[in-house]
């Protein structure tokens, strides 16, 4: 009840309160990795939205489960007939019976999919509130292609269906430095051919984590994790760059443009012992990459921000506090290495 109650203090206040609170933000520009022109005023029309839908379902909480019951209703009164009367479908083929049954189930899918999207940008929204950050609950593809113009290499993946989805600009309150940065799921497909020639995608989901540095570097690369691909690009390129770190240069190949005899100091310079420290013990718990360039890093790591939900608006309307904890940490410990990240770059 407590919890219900904080969530309606965050997210349905007076609304002119809000923007007179967070007006210093749009009065100033909003750091993007790729310069896209991003607008609080804009996304902020956007989540109110959200904020619609949670009051409406915060004030009416019988209405999710009502709606699915109504949605499966068709396909609850097939399966009872199918056990109590089973007669009636002995002129009905197989066949049929599966395609009435599927054609029924795909409503209560629907709906149960629309709900728990609410559920997740909810979230995802409330941390952006707190911490005075834009969040974009919707994709776009546009953005993805400033990307791929940006680096090639890093962001050109999949075969199809390329887009960014949950979008956060802000500012992060590291240990001495205020640093911007930007996080979003990139989402692509890839095609495959089955056994017998049909074509069929796979969804694969990216999270990105990209913070603006004090200065230029002299020297664009990137960080791959190190495998047997890995090891015969650098073997017959002879560029390979290992540092004092042999766990490091166990966990992590280095790729760049131009001769090794000119890149080869910056990038080890770039790659100070603390930094390498930090970069092995978050290979610990997240399978990442890590692209330099210009004066802008850019983390990309497997799997989406929230993997797993615990909140279900079909039981209860209410956030559970673990999912909102779960993205907050796993975003403050990418954060936190950036910030210290500037630290190592001085």
């Amino acid at each position: 009840m407590l919890f219900e109650q904080k969530i309606k203090k965050i997210i349905i206040p007076q609304q002119q309160r809000n923007d007179v609170s967070n007006s210093h933000v749009t009065s100033s520009k909003i750091w993007d990795p790729v310069n896209k022109e991003v607008s609080k005023e804009f996304f902020s029309k956007k989540n109110k939205k959200l904020n619609e839908k949670f009051q409406f379902y915060l004030n009416n909480p019988h209405i999710p489960i009502r709606n699915l019951l109504l949605f499966s209703s068709p396909n609850i009164l097939l399966l009872g007939l199918f056990f109590f009367c089973p007669e009636i479908f002995k002129s009905i083929k197989l066949d049929a019976s599966v395609t009435i049954f599927v054609i029924f189930l795909i409503l209560p899918l629907w709906y149960w999919r629309a709900v728990n999207t609410l559920q997740k940008d909810l979230v995802k929204y409330l941390i952006a509130k707190e911490k005075n950050w834009i969040y974009n609950p919707e994709k776009s593809s546009s953005h993805w292609s400033r990307f791929r113009t940006f680096s090639p290499v890093f962001f050109n993946k999949g075969d199809r269906g390329q887009l960014m989805q949950d979008e956060f600009w802000g500012k992060f309150k590291g240990q001495k430095k205020i640093v911007d940065f930007y996080s979003s799921v990139f989402e692509y497909q890839i095609k495959h051919r089955s056994n017998k020639g049909k074509t069929y995608y796979t969804n694969h989901f990216k999270t990105i984590f990209s913070v603006r540095l004090d200065k230029k570097l002299n020297a664009d690369f990137r960080l791959e994790p190190e495998n047997i691909g890995t090891k015969f690009l650098n073997f017959f390129s002879k560029k390979e760059i290992n540092t004092e770190s042999s766990e490091f240069n166990k966990l992590f190949a280095v790729f760049y443009n131009g001769r090794k005899d000119q890149k080869a100091l910056e990038i080890v310079k770039t790659l100070s012992p603390a930094l390498q420290i930090k970069l092995v013990e978050l290979s610990q718990k997240e399978k990442f990459s890590l692209l330099f360039r210009n004066d802008i890093a850019i983390f990309m790591i497997n799997g989406k921000l929230l993997p797993r939900m615990k909140t279900n608006f079909f039981r209860a309307i209410k956030l559970h506090p673990a999912d909102k904890t779960f993205i907050e940490n796993r975003i403050n410990t990418i954060l936190d290495i950036s910030s210290e990240m500037m630290k190592y770059l001085d």
